[in-house]
C-alpha cells in the first residue's frame, strides 16, 4: 500500500503500521508536488479518499478526486455533500462509502473483479472529458467574461458608470 501525502494523523498511522507489522507492505511518501501527482496515481489500481464526515469536511470537495478519475483510475470516497453533489454517483467513476469497513470492502471487491472496475475507470474518463476538460472550461470562462465586457451578462458582478 502506498500512502501519498502528509499531514497531523502520520504519526497515528506509522503507529498502527508498526503495531500490525506491515512496515514492509505500507508506504507513506510525505508531501509530493503536484507535477508527480500523475506518477503516484498510475501506480494504484484503486485509489481511496477517507474522510471524517464532520461540520468542517461536510461541503468540501478534494480535488484529487478529479485527479484520480482523470489517471483512469476508480476512487473510493467517503460521501461528503461537497463530492455528492457534484459526482451523485458511480457512472462518473465514484463509489462512496460510509465507514472504513465499507470502504475496505469496497475496495476489495474493485480488485477482485478487472471488468467492472475498467468499466467504472472508462466512465470516469469519460465524466473528466465532458466536465473538467481544461480546453472546455477555458471556452466557458471567456465566454462568460466576453458576456460581462459586452453587457450581456447576468452576472453579479457589477457594473460601474464612467
Amino acid at each position: 500500500m502506498l500512502i501519498v501525502g502528509d499531514g497531523p494523523q502520520r504519526k497515528k498511522l506509522e503507529r498502527t503500521i508498526a503495531e500490525l507489522g506491515l512496515e514492509n507492505r505500507v508506504t507513506i511518501t510525505g508531501f509530493q508536488p503536484y507535477g508527480t501527482m500523475p506518477q503516484y496515481i498510475n501506480l494504484a489500481a484503486v485509489c481511496i479518499n477517507p474522510f471524517l464526515n464532520t461540520d468542517e469536511t461536510r461541503d468540501i470537495f478534494p480535488g484529487k478526486i478529479i485527479q484520480y478519475i482523470a489517471c483512469g483510475k476508480i476512487a473510493v470516497v467517503t460521501p461528503l455533500l461537497g463530492i455528492k453533489c457534484l459526482i451523485p454517483d458511480e457512472s462518473k467513476g465514484v463509489i462512496y462509502a460510509d465507514t472504513a469497513a465499507d470502504m475496505a470492502a469496497k475496495v476489495a471487491d474493485l480488485l477482485a473483479s478487472d471488468e467492472r472496475r475498467q468499466k467504472l475507470e472508462q466512465a470516469g474518463i469519460d465524466y473528466v472529458r465532458q466536465v473538467h476538460d481544461q480546453q472546455k472550461i477555458g471556452q466557458q470562462l471567456e465566454a462568460e467574461l466576453q458576456k460581462i465586457v459586452t453587457g450581456n451578462s447576468d452576472s453579479v458582478i457589477p457594473r460601474t458608470s464612467n
